[in-house]
């Protein structure tokens, strides 16, 4: 490095004191130190795919540190989040325990507020020491929260059945042939523990049936259901302060 012919170059940073010291020792000419700041993560990696990470120069390049870079850099003001360390700590845990126990790739959490929609806590595993940010792999560093996709399974009848109910698609005491299997392109729609036979709207949910909840569907029809789901934001990335927000399929 010293015989690349360049004017200035670092050649090494984040000495600690004894090490500045030792280098001083030696009395090199034209050898300097550079006082500089670097980011001090008192949690370990309880926050680690939130708080995101930063360059050699502590310009944000992932995660909250990304988003608010202007304001973490210019403004002398500390910035709060909504998250709460005790809640984050006990969710940490209980993942990671459910994670080891059914020996899981990974898993996520999140703890919301009702009231307002705060988020609380915020759990993807495996994470990462952000100190170590550039040991860190690629499934570590990952957020599973809010960049993972994955199917709502028997909860999205929940939007089927409210759906059709205020479309006027179907009643509460509508019927439906659930007693057949449905094929729709080269996918066949049957029933885990199907009643084989007429449901009710009621009885649909009651049994989770996917053959009543796809009828339903059916019958309000594409752009009904497509609107109905467009005003609960299913349709569009999730607006969250990360950068890292995956959209839905």
């Amino acid at each position: 490095r010293l015989s690349s012919g360049q004017r200035f170059i670092y050649l090494r940073r984040n000495l600690t004191p004894d090490e500045q010291l030792a280098v001083n020792r030696l009395g090199i000419p034209g050898v300097s130190f550079e006082d500089s700041e670097s980011r001090a993560y008192l949690q370990s990696s309880l926050f680690s795919q939130i708080l995101g990470s930063t360059d050699p120069d502590n310009h944000g390049i992932a995660g909250v540190e990304k988003t608010y870079d202007e304001a973490l850099t210019r403004k002398n003001e500390p910035l709060a989040l909504s998250l709460d360390v005790r809640v984050q700590h006990a969710v940490h845990e209980s993942l990671a325990h459910a994670v080891n126990r059914f020996h899981a790739v990974g898993g996520s959490s999140v703890v919301m507020d009702v009231n307002t929609g705060e988020i609380l806590a915020m759990v993807s595993l495996p994470d990462y020491d952000p100190k170590a940010v550039g040991d860190a792999n690629t499934d570590s560093r990952f957020n599973r929260s809010t960049l993972g996709l994955y199917e709502m399974g028997s909860t999205f009848k929940l939007f089927t059945t409210a759906m059709a109910l205020e479309s006027g698609a179907a009643k509460i005491d509508s019927e439906c042939d659930a007693s057949q299997p449905i094929k729709i392109g080269r996918f066949t729609i049957n029933d885990y523990h199907g009643l084989k036979r007429t449901m009710s709207v009621a009885e649909i949910m009651v049994h989770s049936s996917n053959i009543g909840a796809a009828k339903m569907a059916l019958e309000a029809g594409t752009e009904t259901q497509k609107e109905y789901l467009r005003k609960f934001g299913l349709l569009t990335p999730l607006k969250l302060e990360l950068p890292e927000t995956g959209s839905p399929q």
